[in-house]
């Protein structure tokens, strides 16, 4: 039986970023996304970069290029305010392609 420092070890954390990693990128499939580390190589956020620029008028409206958060949680939630604000603004990923698709 495991006890609970165990149970919360590195492969655990690293295991949970991989499944969030996942998750992600399937919900936001016009973001290139990953995990940042800091200079010891250890886990230090995540990094949200768009597929297609933006336009003078996309960036007024609000939308940013890219997204850095400590937490998935925290920029999942932005993710999808800059999605919904991409909507409004008819923003589109164009012929770019997307990890995992086809046409």
């Amino acid at each position: 039986m495991t006890g609970p420092a165990e149970r919360s070890g590195p492969e655990t954390r690293v295991a949970r970023r991989d499944r969030q990693l996942a998750v992600l990128t399937q919900t936001y499939p016009a973001w290139r996304i990953s995990r940042m580390t800091n200079t010891q190589g250890r886990f230090g956020g995540w990094w949200a970069t768009r597929y297609a620029p933006l336009t003078e008028d996309q960036r007024a409206a609000g939308l940013v290029p890219s997204i850095a958060r400590w937490d998935a949680l925290t920029l999942s939630m932005e993710l999808a305010v800059q999605d919904e604000a991409a909507h409004r603004t008819r923003y589109s990923i164009g012929e770019q392609p997307l990890p995992g698709l086809t046409r």
